[in-house]
């Protein structure tokens, strides 16, 4: 299961399986690479990378709370 909060991103999130969950950009440039961060609420690094298309699925790292970051936009999501 997946809550969300949060503000004004571009992009949503998604669960796509029992480990995987997926970043979906609102609007789609092609042209544009979006850089994404995954943190635990201490501000640790999960996972980063680079997103070159309108979606990226990631494996879910754990149940918890997370803050997923794609520019200066994020969301807090917890997976349960």
């Amino acid at each position: 299961k997946l809550r969300g909060v949060e503000s004004n991103a571009g992009f949503h999130v998604e669960m796509v399986g029992p480990s995987e969950f997926s970043i979906v950009f609102d609007h789609i440039d092609q042209e544009k690479s979006r850089n994404y961060t995954i943190l635990n609420l201490k501000g640790k690094v999960v996972t980063r990378g680079i997103a070159n298309s309108g979606s990226i699925t990631i494996p879910r790292p754990g149940v918890g709370s997370y803050i997923v970051r794609v520019g200066k936009q994020y969301k807090v999501v917890n997976f349960k």
